[in-house]
């Protein structure tokens, strides 16, 4: 594309290296134009090394599924929700407790679908409070 005329914009490639590692590096390439001939003369790339980048954003793919393996194995009912109160965590526990699949659980709001119309404030509050770095304890949704 690039020596048809076009900006060629992150393309990563994996160089080998003396050491036989391989590096990661993102690419954007740069057409360059013979003014005489009017035609694409040269391509110019330049990189960025991404393979820190890439080995980290890995190891917290890794963490993250860890974590997610051993959440779900707990005895214990947890879930998680993000910042909208929405569930994105709920191990196999909760959803023995609930009658509620993971797969039927995640997305949905958490206050609105599972809790009793007079826990969704105190929920909420403590929400707020986690949210805002608060340690919120122990509470007991009924």
């Amino acid at each position: 594309r690039a020596f048809k005329g076009e900006k060629v914009d992150n393309f990563e490639l994996s160089l080998a290296t003396k050491s036989g590692a391989p590096a990661i590096i993102s690419l954007s390439l740069v057409a360059q134009k013979d003014p005489r001939a009017l035609a694409v003369s040269r391509v110019v790339a330049v990189g960025q090394d991404i393979t820190r980048l890439r080995q980290a954003l890995a190891e917290s793919e890794q963490l993250a599924d860890d974590m997610s393996r051993l959440l779900d194995a707990a005895s214990l009912p947890v879930f998680g929700v993000d910042t909208r109160g929405r569930v994105t965590e709920w191990n196999q526990s909760i959803a023995t407790l609930t009658g509620r699949s993971k797969h039927k659980a995640l997305g949905e709001p958490f206050a609105e679908t599972f809790l009793a119309e007079s826990c969704r404030d105190p929920f909420a509050r403590a929400l707020d409070s986690a949210l805002l770095g608060s340690a919120v304890g122990t509470a007991t949704l009924m």
